[in-house]
């Protein structure tokens, strides 16, 4: 992005602070990402039924991206094997299709209020039926999140190009949108804390939500296509 910076006419930017990395930053302007949303949004309730989810329980939603996050299913793991989920919550996980065969050998008997996924499609049912989100912090999830409004728990990929991920974390930490844990860091213990103060604290959770949605950018495929008109008219 940052040599086309330098030819494009135009630079349509997914996430606010992507602009800083540009070379040349007039050519560029925040339409956010496009990602896949029902015209008609359901009800959570259905939602969480169609994924095998109870209607009416707080839900945490874990996922490392289709191919799955080694470090976060890790932690996940340790987390249900040592302090279990608490009551009223469940937890809908995506392992990864290459992984999923791994996580359900390691955690043996599944307990009721986690559903394990190994990829889900379309996986913006999986983010309307969350209240809380576990996840890497790719330009796409972000906008997929933001768009939700989740207050999220966020574990960038550590060997990302130029560090984005970590970046696009702390952009959204700084705006209160999320929580942070490193690579490095994560671990059943540190993701039962974290997850601890969402579950427990309703005003911190509602904040945080409020916080993402507004980082959200649902117009951006229009945002797109106006851009590009503009750019035609011009010519």
């Amino acid at each position: 992005t940052r040599i086309s910076s330098l030819f494009a006419t135009r630079i349509c930017l997914g996430l606010p602070g992507a602009k800083s990395h540009l070379w040349r930053k007039s050519r560029a302007e925040l339409t956010g990402n496009p990602v896949e949303i029902p015209a008609e949004m359901p009800e959570v309730s259905d939602v969480r039924r169609r994924l095998g989810l109870e209607p009416d329980m707080l839900t945490i939603l874990v996922t490392g991206g289709s191919q799955g996050a080694e470090s976060i299913n890790r932690a996940i793991i340790e987390l249900i094997e040592k302090n279990g989920l608490p009551e009223k919550v469940q937890m809908l996980w995506q392992t990864g299709q290459s992984k999923f065969d791994d996580v359900r050998d390691a955690l043996g008997d599944v307990p009721k209020n986690v559903v394990l996924k190994p990829f889900i499609r379309p996986m913006w049912e999986a983010y309307r039926s969350a209240d809380i989100v576990v996840a890497r912090c790719g330009a796409l999830t972000l906008s997929e999140i933001s768009i939700f409004g989740l207050p999220g728990i966020l574990v960038p990929y550590p060997f990302a190009a130029a560090d984005h991920q970590r970046l696009n974390a702390l952009s959204f930490a700084k705006a209160g949108a999320s929580m942070v844990l490193s690579d490095e860091e994560i671990s059943g213990n540190s993701l039962a804390k974290a997850l601890q103060e969402l579950i427990k604290d309703e005003k911190k959770r509602e904040k945080m939500a409020r916080a993402s949605r507004e980082l959200g950018r649902p117009s951006a495929l229009n945002e797109i296509v106006i851009t590009i008109e503009k750019i035609l008219e011009e010519k």
